[in-house]
C-alpha cells in the first residue's frame, strides 16, 4: 500500500512556517498528503471516544467529530481506489 502523510495536531486557524517548510519538502520528495488534517481540539485529549462524549463536556465536539469523519472517509476512499 502506498504510504501517506498526513497532518495531526494542527492549528485550526493558520499553517505555522515549519510546517509549510516541511510539507514542501515532503512533496519535493513525492511525498503524497492525505487531504484530511485532525485539528488541534480538546475533545481528541479529553481520553474518550468522540461517540461517548457530551457536547457539554468538551467545546466545539461537533466539529471535532466532522473532522474526524472527513479523515475517516478519506482513509477508506483511499483503501477502496487500492483495491481496484
Amino acid at each position: 500500500m502506498p504510504a501517506r502523510v498526513f497532518w495531526s495536531r494542527v492549528p485550526a486557524a493558520y499553517v505555522t512556517r515549519s510546517a509549510r517548510d516541511i510539507g514542501t519538502q515532503f512533496e519535493e520528495a513525492g511525498i503524497q498528503f492525505l487531504g484530511a488534517r485532525i485539528v488541534e481540539r480538546g475533545a481528541f485529549n479529553f481520553g474518550e471516544t468522540l461517540g461517548k462524549l457530551a457536547d457539554d463536556q468538551v467545546p466545539s465536539l461537533e466539529n471535532a467529530r466532522a473532522n474526524a469523519a472527513t479523515f475517516v472517509a478519506e482513509v477508506i476512499a483511499l483503501l477502496k481506489e487500492l483495491r481496484q
